[in-house]
């Protein structure tokens, strides 16, 4: 299973500095930044920050988008402090890190990436929808926001106990077919509801416990086949 981590738009150098010697001490595979809001100097305060890691910063690939910073993982990891149990934003449904685990452990993934936002605002809503599952650390309710370095470090290291420990024997359905099962669901859900914004709802409900549960390969390709029957039933596919 490889590793990455990326950051999206990182506006302080310390941090990134923090970071990469972060996953030089976690055995993170490669460090992935979006449009880095950084001058020249900033680049030499993280590289100072990095300590013994200065080649972490160096060999950092850096992506115009996230879709491309994305296009070659398997299962993304959007990260927030913003949590929600209940409520009518399913965007803002988070996995604690605790549960973590549990939702890897079982399955055989090739690769995960960890997203973290801006330092100054986070993620936003439509950079968490491109992701597979949003994660949370459920700090103290007075004051809930951590600073990047020190989330990433305590998810770095969930995640190598995680690499080192676990035993995969399930194999993670590919991205591609998870992808098309959700788009089927939508189209489904868009004619039985008659509604597109329920519908976009029950999409992301649906993604949510599909990638929670860690679909397999079997299980996926089962229920893409009878959604796939019924579309061509009513008539919206071929």
């Amino acid at each position: 299973m490889r590793i990455y981590a990326i950051l999206v738009e990182p506006e302080k150098p310390v941090n990134l500095g923090l970071i990469a010697r972060l996953c030089e001490n976690f055995e993170i595979d490669e460090l992935r930044l979006v449009n880095p809001s950084l001058k020249e100097r900033d680049w030499e305060i993280a590289e100072i920050f990095s300590s013994h890691a200065v080649n972490r910063v160096k060999k950092a690939v850096i992506y115009r988008s996230l879709d491309d910073a994305l296009k070659d993982v398997e299962l993304s990891i959007a990260t927030s402090a913003i949590y929600r149990e209940r409520g009518k934003n399913i965007s803002r449904r988070a996995v604690e890190l605790s549960e973590l685990p549990k939702l890897i452990s079982g399955i055989k993934v090739e690769s995960i990436a960890v997203v973290f936002g801006r330092e100054s605002s986070g993620l936003k809503r439509e950079e968490i929808e491109k992701c597979h599952v949003l994660l949370t650390i459920q700090a103290s309710n007075k004051y809930r926001t951590l600073n990047l370095a020190c989330s990433a470090a305590i998810i770095f290291y969930v995640l190598r106990r995680i690499k080192k420990r676990e035993k995969r024997t399930r194999i993670l359905a590919k991205k591609e077919v998870r992808e098309k099962l959700i788009e089927y669901f939508e189209m489904l859900a868009e004619d039985a509801l008659n509604n597109k914004n329920k519908a976009k709802m029950a999409k992301k409900a649906f993604s949510n416990v599909m990638h929670r549960g860690g679909i397999g390969y079997r299980e996926a390709t089962l229920i893409l086949g009878v959604i796939r029957s019924t579309l061509k039933k009513i008539g919206l596919i071929r």
